[in-house]
């Protein structure tokens, strides 16, 4: 029961995470395009990655509310976020030009506090995903799994 509620708990985090970063990236398409367009990195793929990224936040938070993709949203945003991570800590390293293609509240974090962020939120995906049982290959055996035991009584 304790580790359903934790689950529920950290489902709906990233929930809130996910639509939250997503319409704020919306809400101000031009300035986080921009920004996008003035990433190193990301200067070529930007017009995509400016449409792309909110998209996929938006599925990941519509999984995150459907009780048979759950677990698959959940090591979505795990990868996500990694990504992310990774991103934000190679522009740290490789670019003295470092334009802020977040929004909303996470806007106004220091890159230290931005990279701290991020870490404690895959660390919470990743707890999330051990008590889901850890496997990606549970997600779609959970229901058939219940339809045998319940078949064996």
């Amino acid at each position: 029961m304790k580790k359903k509620i934790i689950l529920e708990i950290i489902y709906v985090s990233f929930l809130i995470l996910w639509a939250y970063a997503a319409f704020s990236k919306l809400f101000a398409f031009d300035i986080f395009s921009t920004q996008l367009g003035k990433s190193p990195l990301l200067r070529s793929v930007a017009p995509v990655a400016a449409i792309g990224v909110p998209v996929i936040e938006l599925v990941l938070a519509a999984m995150l509310i459907m009780e048979r993709t759950k677990k698959i949203g959940l090591i979505g945003s795990l990868v996500l976020m990694v990504i992310f991570t990774v991103y934000l800590i190679g522009i740290l390293a490789f670019s003295t030009d470092i334009p802020c293609s977040c929004g909303g509240l996470l806007q106004d974090l220091t890159w230290k506090q931005h990279v701290f962020f991020n870490l404690g939120v895959i660390v919470l995906a990743t707890i999330g995903v051990f008590l889901q049982g850890g496997r990606f290959s549970n997600w779609k055996s959970d229901k058939m799994n219940k339809s045998l035991v319940r078949q064996s009584l």
